[in-house]
């Protein structure tokens, strides 16, 4: 997430293209990029709890998260999101 955001960052600046509009749209890349990682561990919670390695990495595995449990999760962020 943090590596996309970087390259497209450096591919804005190699091609002097910094504007308000492109920051803006590097910042709706972002966030809907983090969504989708959110979306994809919330719902692969069931399959990541038969993994020891990706149950400790899936911040929904064994708990009772409802769709507020997911937008405060999403909204707050937590350390148990990584990256490998």
């Amino acid at each position: 997430m943090g590596t996309a955001l970087i390259i497209s960052m450096v591919m804005l600046l190699v091609h002097e293209a910094v504007s308000p509009q492109t920051v803006l749209l590097l910042g709706a890349y972002s966030a809907g990029y983090w969504l989708a990682f959110a979306l994809n561990d919330f719902y692969d919670a069931p399959v990541d709890a038969l993994d020891p390695a990706k149950r400790e990495r899936n911040y929904f595995v064994g708990r009772q998260v409802g769709w507020w449990g997911i937008t405060a999760a999403i909204g707050c962020g937590n350390s148990k999101f990584k990256h490998n």
